[in-house]
């Protein structure tokens, strides 16, 4: 009797101690990219809504009066609904070209730049430049089956690390990233600042 209480405390904490983690699963999801097998990176990646809510952050960042408190609290005329008619009527094309990128990244492709966004040349962007951000999970929280694990990334072009908040839903097989927040805002003011020289 004693024997078998033994080994079903063993059991148990076999099993535990092989539950999967937030953390755990986002270092697997980098190792799948840095290997580009992409049938084991899916696993740790909605990629349908994680680039849904990436664009829709870069979207709610490029829309008129983004950018200033001054630009917020003037009243919005034609100019900016015509703007943002663009913008929303452009959103499913950028979102493609983003879904496209991250799968060409978990695949170990280059990442294909569409032409109508390189002026008509095929562009492909190392995936090296990726792969060198150097994350590093700084601390992650855990609510019921979800959870946010903050992130520091070293862009090539930035002096100081820029950190993500990349939020995880619990899924049958594990933990998959669903949304990385901080990460939009971090290209747009890197794109600012290479277009005024700075």
């Amino acid at each position: 009797m004693r024997l078998a209480r033994i080994r079903g405390f063993v059991a148990a904490m076999a099993v535990l101690g092989c539950q999967a983690t937030p953390e755990g699963d986002l270092k697997k999801l980098g190792k799948a990219i840095e290997d580009g097998d992409s049938a084991e990176a899916v696993r740790y990646i909605d990629v349908d809504r994680t680039t849904s809510a990436f664009v829709e952050d870069l979207v709610a960042h490029a829309l008129p009066g983004a950018d200033t408190a001054a630009d917020r609290r003037r009243e919005p005329n034609l100019a900016d609904a015509m703007g943002e008619g663009m913008i929303r009527m452009m959103q499913p094309a950028v979102e493609a070209m983003f879904r496209q990128g991250v799968y060409d990244l978990v695949s170990g492709r280059s990442i294909r730049r569409p032409g109508s966004v390189t002026e008509g040349e095929q562009v492909s962007v190392p995936r090296d430049s990726i792969l060198q951000l150097e994350p590093k999970i700084l601390d992650s929280k855990t609510f019921g089956d979800s959870a946010v694990v903050a992130v520091e990334i070293h862009p090539k072009d930035r002096k100081e690390p820029v950190l993500v908040d990349v939020q995880m839903k619990r899924g049958e097989e594990g933990w998959r990233v669903v949304r990385v927040d901080g990460l939009a805002a971090a290209l747009i003011d890197s794109t600012r600042k290479r277009a005024g020289g700075t």
